[in-house]
């Protein structure tokens, strides 16, 4: 049913925009500075990973929390 991971905000907020996926071990997995590109899992694992989002416009506002894959 979810075959991707993608966050819901008005874009025209964001003057960057920067997603970060890690492992259970802290190692990049995933990254992207393009708030339209959806995070699909490919090639990675079953498991619990740990997000970042960056998001600046005249503020800047961090974002942390979890995704869990299933497969």
């Amino acid at each position: 049913i979810n075959d991707r991971w993608k966050w819901k905000t008005d874009t025209s907020c964001w003057g960057t925009w920067e997603v970060s996926v890690f492992n259970r071990w802290g190692m990049l997995v995933w990254h992207t500075y393009n708030i339209h590109e959806p995070w699909t899992g490919e090639g990675a694992a079953e498991g619990v990973y740990t997000y970042t989002i960056y998001a600046h416009s005249l503020t800047g506002h961090i974002l942390t929390g979890h995704i869990t894959l299933l497969r």
